[in-house]
């Protein structure tokens, strides 16, 4: 394995963006002195109107874009900053406190506000979590518009007029220009700030649980903390905006605080590119800029206004300027990093005492139990539905067993979170690919460090030198890790994993779990959708981790993979253990045989082969009693993929009525694909697809469906809310005959 140097490279900060980004940046700076130079009011009025957004822009996308919480009450956090600003500094109260004092006041009172709010609302997400947070918005508003009886203290209505203007250490900036300038140097400190902010280590967690948190979880990750700090980081930038507004206007009122403000701000950050500091910025100028020229339309300005939002929100989706440049790049140095290998005693790394796992009345695992020796490779086998993923989810902690007990190297893990048995050094990958879509490929890996990377995140906004060594020593680890699997990958570090081919995804995946430098690691179908030579390769990648004295545990189907690479075989069926031992031992097993093959004891391999040929020669019996027959569904060289993985090539096919037609292939090699794409739901790029002598490529799946195609999908997707008998009751809206929908309703319950 290749070993790739590490040295002083810096972390790729917001403000040293290459080529447009200057430009952008530039131009923006240009605009903001311009209402200096020129002296005029208005102008500066409007420049601190931009520089207010910005920052609530700002905070609005750590909470939105980088944690993916819909928090709707944003503007009650603005309201509270401006608040207490004006409570200190005002004849309100007769405190009139410094700015500092004053404002650190106002960011505290949002911060308590946003632990009130998130703390109690971690287990809500999307429409729930909005709903809370849209309750809370209103509930500020409207005490801010009434706590003026029977104690006044917000003034009600009237608002709190006279606000100090700002004082720093004996410094009035008491004209308007000090106070611009004061309100754009605060401004870009933030900018900044934010900026290394989302780059650090606890950036990269909130990226990670916005798009999975389970997999997130699973790499060390604690999810309710993350998500509390991403409220607590929006809410305190909320605040301070809100103490600059009550110093900047002089006054406060409850009016600037509804509900319209806080969707202003989405309009901004949602315009200008989610996640993309540039893009914010373009965003905020846009909004607050383009209203003003629109003025002099009169009547039509809100008009033409919400045309060129609905304009843009078509054609750009992603924003102004999508977040395009990764977070994180390779540094340049002479010292090396390497992957370190485990070293211990040959104690046992697992073990599973009667553990049962049940799904509403389904037992997935029953009384199973196993012990696994540090060092050793087992191999988890047996049918789909054994048991298999559920068992992995229990030992990673993303399930808690009825009962039961789960020791991972003398620690009992039964009922630990996943964060802390990732804390452990157990790492695993996923039966379905948990990948950090939006991230690169560098990015994903280095989430695989989270516990590795050591400072504050004072540290991280500072950029220190230590953090700084400790970040490239993590890239340097994490580019070994993609190296120990795939060296083409490195080279293409800086691409996002979405854009990979399956294979590729699950190499990704595989490093990111090896640069934790883990103990124990767990492979669910390492090698499903790969060809031979790349299976080979897992092979040899599984039997190096041995030698670096890793342990691992590996679910697979290919008996090849668990022969090669396995000590000991575990056999799984309908959640029990069935046999354990060599993997020429497990082989042999009556029990195992029976459950891959559905026969029993008695009968033998030959007799199966037998029965099987007979059934297809059923099949070819049928195909010929249709001799002259047209094709109900034709194939004609067709191509289709997933944006530029291509997933299916050149396949062409006739299926002749009454035939029972099967698509044979390993895991990934586009079979359900190949379903899709007839179903209209994976595009197609080039071929025909005709049925009963019509073409049906380019029509809606709804249309095709009408046309009598149905489909059984691999995910099972029924409609849980609904009864069985509604269920089966959907399966027939397209048929206007309730007698006919009926009679087969009784038919496929009868089956």
């Amino acid at each position: 394995m290749k070993k790739y140097e590490q040295g002083g490279g810096t972390l790729n900060s917001g403000l040293k963006s290459k080529g447009k980004s200057w430009v952008l940046y530039l131009g923006y700076g240009a605009l903001v002195v311009f209402p200096l130079i020129t002296g005029n009011f208005y102008y500066m009025r409007l420049g601190g109107s931009i520089a207010l957004y910005l920052i609530l822009g700002l905070g609005l996308n750590i909470v939105v874009g980088e944690a993916g919480l819909l928090d709707l009450g944003y503007a009650a956090f603005y309201g509270i900053g401006a608040y207490t600003y004006a409570f200190l500094a005002s004849p309100q109260f007769g405190l009139h406190l410094p700015f500092l004092p004053a404002a650190f006041a106002g960011i505290c009172a949002s911060i308590f506000a946003a632990f009130l709010v998130s703390i109690p609302t971690l287990h809500l997400k999307g429409d729930y979590l909005a709903m809370v947070t849209l309750g809370f918005g209103q509930i500020i508003y409207i005490l801010l518009n009434n706590l003026d009886r029977p104690f006044n203290i917000t003034n009600g209505p009237n608002g709190i007029v006279a606000v100090d203007a700002p004082r720093i250490f004996g410094i009035n900036f008491n004209s308007l220009g000090m106070s611009y300038i004061l309100l754009w140097v605060i401004t870009v400190i933030v900018f900044i700030v934010v900026s290394r902010v989302v780059r650090s280590n606890t950036g990269r967690a909130w990226s990670s649980i916005r798009e999975d948190p389970i997999a997130a979880a699973c790499m060390g990750i604690n999810v309710a903390r993350y998500r509390v700090t991403a409220f607590v980081w929006g809410a305190a930038l909320a605040g301070l905006a809100g103490a600059l507004f009550a110093s900047w206007q002089g006054a406060v009122f409850p009016q600037n605080f509804t509900m319209q403000e806080t969707i202003t701000v989405y309009c901004m950050v949602v315009l200008g590119g989610l996640r993309s500091l540039l893009g914010i910025i373009l965003g905020v100028f846009t909004l607050v800029i383009i209203p003003e020229l629109l003025r002099a339309y009169s009547i039509y300005r809100m008009l033409i206004y919400g045309i060129a939002l609905i304009l843009l929100a078509i054609y750009r989706p992603e924003g102004l300027i999508p977040q395009s440049v990764p977070l994180v790049t390779i540094p340049t140095g002479k010292d090396q990093a390497s992957l370190t290998g485990i070293s211990g005693d040959k104690g046992h790394a697992i073990k599973i005492q009667d553990i049962t796992c049940c799904f509403n009345g389904l037992t997935a695992l029953s009384k199973v139990n196993f012990n696994v020796k540090q060092g050793e490779v087992i191999g988890i086998i047996g049918p789909n539905g054994a048991g298999k993923t559920t068992l992995f989810n229990v030992l990673t902690g993303v399930i808690k067993p009825q009962s039961g007990q789960v020791t991972i190297l003398g620690n009992d893990v039964t009922y630990m979170p996943p964060h802390k048995i990732a804390e452990l050094g157990i790492v695993r990958t996923f039966q379905n690919i948990r990948l950090f879509e939006n991230q690169t490929i560098l990015e994903n890996v280095l989430v695989g460090c989270h516990l590795r990377l050591k400072g504050h995140i004072l540290s991280a906004i500072l950029g220190t030198k230590e953090y700084l060594g400790n970040l490239n020593a993590q890239i340097y680890k994490a580019v070994n890790a993609l190296g120990f699997f795939d060296e083409n990958l490195v080279a293409r570090a800086s691409e996002r994993v979405k854009d990979l081919s399956y294979p590729e995804r699950r190499k990704v995946e595989f490093a990111r779990g090896l640069v934790s430098v883990p103990k124990i690691l767990l492979f669910d179908e390492p090698t499903a959708g790969m060809t031979p030579g790349e299976a080979e390769g897992v092979i040899q990648g599984i039997c190096s981790l041995k030698k670096h004295g890793h342990t691992v545990l590996v679910i697979e189907h290919r008996m090849d993979v668990i022969a090669e690479a396995c000590d000991k075989v575990i056999v799984l069926d309908y959640g029990k253990k069935i046999a354990e031992g060599t993997p020429g031992e497990v082989i042999k097993d009556p029990k195992v045989i029976t459950a891959y093959l559905g026969i029993k004891k008695e009968q033998s391999a030959a007799s199966y082969s037998k029965h099987r040929i007979g059934r297809n020669k059923q099949v070819t019996d049928i195909r010929g009693s249709h001799p002259t027959a047209k094709p109900i569904l034709e194939l004609k060289n067709i191509h289709s993929s997933y944006g530029p993985v291509k997933v299916i090539q050149g396949v062409d096919a006739q299926i002749n009525p009454g035939e029972l037609v099967v698509f044979l292939g390993s895991n990934a090699s586009g079979k359900t694909t190949m379903l899709k794409t007839i179903l209209g739901e994976v595009p197609l790029v080039s071929g025909e697809i005709q049925f009963m002598g019509a073409r049906i490529d380019g029509m809606p799946t709804s249309e095709i469906a009408r046309a009598g195609i149905g489909i059984v999908p691999e995910g099972r997707r029924v409609f849980p809310g609904l009864t069985v008998l509604e269920n089966l009751e959907l399966g027939g809206y397209r048929i206007n005959d309730r007698r006919l929908v009926k009679e087969r309703i009784d038919t496929a319950l009868d089956l």
